[in-house]
């Protein structure tokens, strides 16, 4: 039975390899709902497969699909308002220390939520709890009551630059990755060594 009472029935392959990792060992799920309308959000088949640790209960394995939907929001908002994808860095690390950032952000606006009002827009639904984007856009009023451990900025002079001897690298640069190699066409003769060789 899913979250509306209906029933369902799952069926589960265990020990399964991805054909391109067969190093990685899987576990298939499929999950058929009879009274499902088989639209987009509501489909009567869903597969999933699952790699990291045991499987949870089959009963909560069903209940997996309708949070998808919230978590590709949640993903839209960290790209498009929290600029996740924005950066151009150079290592894993820093993408890293970055994604970190960006998670401690969206923590704040759910942190936020209950402490300010949503800024909504005209044609913002009312009866929905507010979004972070309505929570961000909120903030504005509250940060400033609650102040910042940063110092108070210096006055503006002229910076000492590098210290004298200095060696700066150069940054590290990789080749780029070609999806495929071009092959060579061979030219063309032109209308005059045809015309010698006509002869």
């Amino acid at each position: 039975m899913d979250a509306h009472h209906r029933p369902l029935s799952l069926a589960c392959w265990p020990d399964l390899h991805i054909r391109k990792a067969r190093a990685v060992t899987i576990t298939v799920v499929r999950v058929t709902r009879a009274s499902a309308t088989d639209s987009k959000r509501d489909p009567r088949e869903s597969w999933f497969w699952w790699r990291r640790g045991p499987l949870p209960a089959l009963a909560e394995v069903a209940t997996f699909y309708p949070h998808r939907f919230g978590q590709e929001h949640g993903y839209r908002t960290d790209k498009q308002q929290l600029l996740w994808d924005a950066p151009h860095v150079r290592t894993p690390e820093q993408m890293q220390c970055w994604t970190d950032l960006v998670a401690m952000v969206r923590n704040q606006l759910v942190l936020g939520r209950p402490l300010v009002s949503a800024a909504r827009r005209p044609w913002d639904a009312t009866t929905r709890p507010a979004t972070p984007q309505q929570v961000r856009r909120a903030l504005a009023r509250i940060i400033p009551q609650l102040g910042t451990p940063a110092p108070a900025p210096q006055p503006r002079g002229k910076a000492p630059g590098r210290a004298v001897g200095a060696l700066v690298k150069r940054a590290l640069r990789h080749p780029v990755v070609r999806k495929g190699t071009k092959k060579k066409v061979p030219a063309k003769k032109t209308a005059s060594k045809q015309a010698v060789l006509r002869e």
